[in-house]
């Protein structure tokens, strides 16, 4: 999906051997380092690269890595350099998972957190009620009826920057059309 439609979503979990923590403490840093390295090495060509410790969660793994790409050829070779570490020899993978989104119609960083479409709705069920009792106003605006695709605008709508529909639609429909 290099052609910005999505993006890859991976979880892989590991299991470290326990002989390994029987190794001379010098040995494990330069293993777990090497590893961190290959992982910081790939950052930068993720939208999202993360590892986890699930130490105390769950007994089938202890750690995993979220990574999130558009290209898929970012995944095996990330795999291959994390292969390629002294703690490779190490790991078992008991769990991995993939799967992908479309992309997002946003873009940038929202510069204020938005209501949620529930409150979003009755704030503007309330608003049109107002408005009705109001002998002097004969209209409401409502400023968007779709997003900004830019989240530092106005996240307002009624409908989402895709145009798909918000729950809060059906609530401003229902309260413009009574009496």
């Amino acid at each position: 999906m290099s052609d910005g439609s999505g993006q890859y979503i991976a979880y892989t979990f590991f299991r470290v051997d326990p002989a390994w923590r029987r190794l001379p403490v010098e040995e494990r840093t330069a293993a777990k380092d090497a590893f961190a390295d290959a992982l910081e090495d790939f950052a930068p060509r993720f939208d999202t690269l993360r590892a986890y410790s699930t130490t105390g969660v769950r007994a089938d793994a202890d750690f995993f890595l979220w990574k999130i790409t558009s290209r898929y050829e970012d995944l095996g070779e990330l795999g291959a350099a994390l292969n390629g570490t002294p703690l490779a020899a190490w790991l078992e993978t008991p769990y991995s998972y993939l799967g992908t989104t479309k992309a997002s119609a946003y873009t940038g960083r929202e510069v204020i957190k938005p209501v949620d479409p529930s409150r979003q709705g009755r704030y503007y069920t309330e608003a049109i009620r107002l408005a009705r009792q109001q002998p002097t106003v004969e209209g409401i605006y409502l400023f968007h009826i779709t997003d900004e695709t830019r989240l530092e605008g106005l996240q307002s709508g009624v409908r989402y920057a895709d145009s798909t529909a918000k729950p809060s639609l059906e609530a401003v429909r229902e309260a413009s059309l009574r009496p």
